[in-house]
């Protein structure tokens, strides 16, 4: 059996994309920040539809705890699969933090609307519908 590690599958796309992984016959190690009983039940939910999973805390803000957390994974792996390695990762978890524009973009304090939406402009992508060939 292949196995994926999904991380941030106690709700939302990671959730569904580790259900998902498991209806097409791959075991499943998934992670949870904060939201424990979100991951115990995405784990729950794939082993009802006879599914493997295993659902671990991983803190991604926490750098210094990925080194047990690998030790975790290779216990897993060991434990619940008979092997060392796993095949896919959906790295899917995501940590934020909050603060004011001006604390994050020095530029702000100085910058008008004019600058702001020039900024804004040069981050759009290459192509858009604005920029799309109409095939003619």
């Amino acid at each position: 059996m292949k196995v994926a590690i999904v991380t941030g599958a106690s709700s939302g796309i990671g959730r569904s994309a580790a259900v998902q992984i498991a209806k097409r016959g791959t075991g499943v190690i998934l992670t949870y920040g904060n939201n424990r009983q979100g991951g115990l039940e995405t784990a729950a939910a794939i082993e009802k539809d006879g599914g493997t999973a295993v659902a671990l805390p991983l803190d991604v803000g926490e750098a210094g705890t990925f080194a047990a957390f690998r030790d975790t994974v290779a216990g897993v792996l060991r434990d619940t699969w008979q092997r060392d390695t796993f095949d896919y990762l959906v790295n899917n978890a995501g940590f934020a933090q909050t603060s004011l524009i001006q604390d994050t973009c020095p530029w702000w304090p100085t910058a008008g609307p004019s600058s702001t939406r020039a900024a804004t402009r040069q981050r759009q992508p290459a192509w858009s519908p604005a920029t799309r060939s109409t095939g003619r």
